[in-house]
């Protein structure tokens, strides 16, 4: 999975190859109600 990079600014900054095993999965929902109430406590 390739991203682009942006600056700040707006400007482009290149882009990263992210790996498809981690950042290609689905998410959980359960586990980022999780989080997300575990922030606003």
């Amino acid at each position: 999975m390739d991203l682009k990079i942006t600056t700040l600014g707006g400007k482009d900054a290149g882009k990263v190859e992210l790996s498809d095993e981690i950042f290609g999965l689905d998410p959980r929902e359960d586990i980022l109600q999780r989080v997300v109430r575990w922030q606003l406590a």
